[in-house]
């Protein structure tokens, strides 16, 4: 009886553990101001799963903190709600499905802590040095374990099976560390959550052996890894080129009108003038905004010509393209103004239940009655590029969701050097989105760092920021500001 009592208790309060462990690691991505909860986060974790007594323990405390972690990340799932562009489902349709979604996304990433907490606990006798080295590892094949396990629940025509999934990643909270996060520039995403678990492992393994003053050694640790870590201000640096962003604030719809497209088409019109009239090399959209649809590529540039600008100038827009009743894709359009080329990309990983269907959700909401809701969700990835030989002042585009693809912006510069990547997004499916915001500047830092390139975010109902490759960010200088647009203008 006594044995039971023990054993049930050490349980408990391994689960509480890893409960806080979670919670902790997943307010990390949910404003810049608690980026360093993540650190006593993972260090809870590695003296919950060292002081455990049983595998099956291990397994369930793992999970736990795993899924905690990744749910909290993923709230901002639940500012699509109400979501009114769909066209009328029920309150009961909308909550089951984006409660659904939320739940199962943040379980399939919860099995990444699971392979993490199972590798530690097997060599948690080992040696000091041997945990140091190893135990980062485990949370790097953690973190593609989870990406990995949530490409299997949202399999489906949009994606084929990956570890793209960059949101909750460990490493993208070290992105507001002053210091640690130049580990991107050499080793990406994965190195910073190596960095960042060997620093709590080796607090977590020192802290066993911690007697008199080494306990201030070990607070002294903790307390500069947060003062030498801070939000970078933005930053405005002194460049010779200059680069714009529209901002654009129109509402999502599955389809949208002639006379409404004509109207956007004439705002951001009036945005793209005024960038190009102050100078700007390269001006960026926001993802489909369709400033180009229903028109050739030839009209759109002979439009563009009429307006005063700079030798060599840019634009990039993004619009729907329709390939069967059944299949679209996301085509990138660059209009290079003098060189009276267009060319394009299109975008290579899609966002599943709201790009794409996956088969779950498919039968899910086909139980609901709202597939008629979804007919618009039939994109597609694709895999066309910029050719390598295009010049070099043509930027390279990086879309929407692939902000969380892992090495996707060095991917992008080791194929074809550019002075800007550009990054087109919408969030016009969201209100206010304030977490998924601060995990794509997170993210972004780390892209910018590692690619060593800057990346110009252009925003529907979302920020529009530059990137710079020192890991700062730039809010700009407003040139243009009218209802549903903002023109920005940034120096790299």
């Amino acid at each position: 009886m006594v044995h039971s009592f023990r054993t049930n208790y050490r349980m408990s309060w391994l689960f509480i553990i890893s409960i806080v462990s979670g919670i902790l690691i997943g307010v990390a991505f949910t404003t810049p101001q608690l980026w360093w909860c993540a650190f006593p986060g993972v260090v809870l974790f590695l003296y919950g799963i060292e002081s455990a007594k049983s595998l099956k323990a291990v397994l369930i405390a793992s999970f736990l903190a795993g899924s905690i972690k990744a749910g909290i990340a993923l709230s901002w799932y639940f500012t699509v709600y109400p979501a009114d562009w769909l066209g009328g489902p029920t309150f009961t349709q909308q909550i089951a499905l984006l409660g659904g979604t939320w739940l199962l996304s943040a379980l399939s990433i919860g099995f990444g802590f699971v392979l993490a907490g199972f590798l530690v606990f097997h060599i948690r006798h080992e040696s000091r040095l041997k945990k140091l080295i190893l135990y980062p590892l485990f949370f790097v094949l953690g973190d593609i374990f989870g990406a990995f396990c949530f490409s299997i629940y949202t399999y489906g025509d949009g994606n084929p099976l990956n570890a793209y999934f960059g949101f909750s990643m460990l490493g993208y909270t070290l992105a507001d560390h002053a210091l640690l996060k130049h580990i991107a520039s050499i080793a990406g995403i994965y190195g910073l959550t190596y960095g960042l678990v060997f620093l709590a492992g080796a607090l977590s393994v020192l802290s066993s052996r911690i007697k008199g003053y080494q306990a201030l050694a070990a607070v002294g640790m903790v307390f500069l890894f947060c003062i030498s870590g801070y939000t970078p201000i933005p930053q405005k640096a002194t460049g010779v080129v200059s680069v714009a962003a529209i901002t654009t604030n129109f509402a999502s719809s599955v389809s949208i009108s002639e006379s409404e497209q004509a109207v956007h088409q004439r705002i951001v019109g009036e945005g793209i003038s005024a960038a190009l009239a102050q100078g700007a090399q390269i001006v960026v959209l926001p993802e489909d905004v369709r400033f180009g649809a229903d028109q050739s590529n030839a009209y759109t540039l002979e439009k563009l010509k009429k307006l005063p600008h700079n030798q060599n100038a840019v634009v990039v827009d993004s619009s729907r393209i329709q390939l069967s009743s059944t299949t679209a894709i996301l085509r990138g359009f660059i209009y290079d103004i003098d060189g009276n080329t267009t060319y394009t990309t299109d975008k290579q990983f899609v966002v599943p239940v709201g790009e794409y269907l996956p088969i779950l959700h498919k039968t899910a909401i086909a139980l609901l009655g709202g597939m008629d809701f979804f007919e618009g969700m039939q994109y597609v990835s694709n895999i066309s590029e910029i050719n390598s030989d295009t010049p070099s002042y043509i930027p390279n585009v990086m879309f929407c969701f692939e902000s969380g693809v892992a090495n996707i912006a060095l991917k992008k510069t080791k194929e074809r050097k550019s002075a800007l990547i550009a990054h087109p997004v919408s969030h016009g499916w969201f209100h206010t989105p304030t977490t998924l915001w601060n995990e794509e500047r997170q993210m972004l830092i780390v892209q910018a760092l590692q690619a060593r390139t800057p990346i110009l975010q252009a925003g529907n109902k979302a920020p529009s920021m530059l990137y710079r490759a020192d890991g700062t960010v730039d809010t700009g200088t407003v040139m243009l500001k009218e209802h549903k647009m903002t023109a920005t203008l940034f120096e790299i």
